[in-house]
């Protein structure tokens, strides 16, 4: 097992990687969501959407 990993230490990084695009694919979704429901609670009441939750903020 030992010998395993030291010739393979270096896979960490692209496990890694892969890692942080999902998180941050997950994060991105939630945002999304959220932004989509509160734009919707206005269009519920009947107020107009402004304009700062039409952009298209990226964080």
């Amino acid at each position: 097992m030992t010998e395993l990993f030291r010739q393979f230490w270096w896979l960490i990084f692209p496990a890694m990687a892969m890692v942080y695009g999902l998180v941050q694919m997950i994060l991105r979704s939630s945002y999304e969501k959220k932004k989509l429901d509160l734009m919707r609670s206005y269009l519920d009441r009947g107020q107009p959407v402004p304009d700062a939750l039409r952009r298209d903020n990226h964080f």
